[in-house]
């Protein structure tokens, strides 16, 4: 799947769209095919280092439609 990767902090220079394995579902859960995705507040936050604990390189958006 194709996903926007941060690979370093400090804003979107820093992301990159790259090929990446897809999530295997688990016992009790489904995967959902997205057909949009959207960055959000979120992730400028992530991408300014100022969202918790993100280990690098990270998948940024957490608003998607399937």
């Amino acid at each position: 799947m194709k996903a926007a990767v941060l690979k370093c902090y400090g804003g979107p220079t820093g992301i990159e769209v790259a090929t990446v394995q897809g999530p295997s579902p688990q016992e009790g859960e489904v995967l959902i095919r997205v057909r949009a995705a959207a960055l959000n507040h979120r992730d400028l936050f992530v991408m300014s280092g100022r969202y918790g604990d993100v280990q690098l390189p990270c998948i940024l958006g957490s608003d998607g439609a399937g």
